[in-house]
C-alpha cells in the first residue's frame, strides 16, 4: 500500500520536467546527454530545476541538502546549476 501511495504522490513530477527523469522510492534524477559545446542546454536544465523547486514546495518532498549535480565524461565544462 505504501508503494502505491508513493507512486501517486510523485506521479505528476514528470509534468514539470523537460529532460529525462528517473524515479525510485526515495530518489529522483533528471539528466540529459550533451556531446558538444553547442549542445549544452543550460537554460533547459535550469528551467527543470526551477520547476522542481516549485513542485517540491507544493508537496514538501525534496531535501535540498541531499541534492547534488553529477558531471560525467572527459573535458566536461562542469556547468554550475
Amino acid at each position: 500500500m505504501g508503494f502505491i501511495l508513493l507512486v501517486l504522490y510523485i506521479n505528476d513530477i514528470d509534468d514539470t520536467v523537460n529532460n529525462k527523469i528517473l524515479k525510485s522510492a526515495d530518489d529522483t534524477k533528471i539528466y540529459n546527454k550533451v556531446d558538444s559545446v553547442e549542445g549544452i542546454i543550460y537554460e533547459r536544465m535550469r528551467a527543470d530545476l526551477r520547476n522542481l523547486v516549485v513542485w517540491s514546495k507544493k508537496w514538501q518532498t525534496f531535501d535540498v541538502e541531499k541534492c547534488k549535480v553529477m558531471h560525467l565524461g572527459y573535458n566536461n565544462s562542469k556547468v554550475n546549476y
